[in-house]
């Protein structure tokens, strides 16, 4: 009456035991997974320790004067403090320019004129007559 039980019957000590699992291998493989997780882990803290160790050598020394570590205004483009007032400024140069006269090339007589008389000048003369079209090139020939 020694005879081993069916697998999955309960034994007299317990639960069911599976006999084919190997315990001691599947200790031994995750302690060696733990262990080359560790020395690999070891080895990048090693590596990027070298890394910053050769950049900082790479980095010039602080300047001695305390007004040369002050930061400055990097260059452009730098953003506008206050946009809104900066394009109020801008439209007002604007309307300033067009509606005012002034020499443009005086030698050459241009002017710029306000843009309400100018539509009047239009108005009154109308506009130019537009230049006559190139009569078609027959067919065959190429235009030059």
């Amino acid at each position: 009456m020694a005879e081993r039980q069916a697998s999955g019957a309960p034994e007299a000590g317990g639960g069911p035991v599976d006999h084919e699992l190997d315990f001691r291998g599947i200790l031994v493989f995750v302690g060696g997974l733990l262990a080359v997780t560790l020395v690999v882990m070891g080895l990048m803290w090693g590596v990027a320790v070298l890394f910053k160790g050769s950049l900082a050598r790479k980095d010039p020394a602080p300047p001695a004067l305390a007004e040369a570590r002050v930061p400055g205004v990097p260059p452009g483009p730098n953003l506008q403090p206050n946009p809104s007032a900066d394009l109020a400024a801008f439209r007002a140069a604007e309307e300033t320019e067009l509606a005012t006269w002034a020499w443009v090339e005086r030698e050459k007589a241009v002017a710029r004129v306000p843009v309400e008389r100018a539509l009047e000048i239009v108005a009154s003369r109308g506009l130019p007559a537009p230049p006559p079209m190139p009569p078609p090139a027959p067919a065959g020939e190429t235009a030059p």
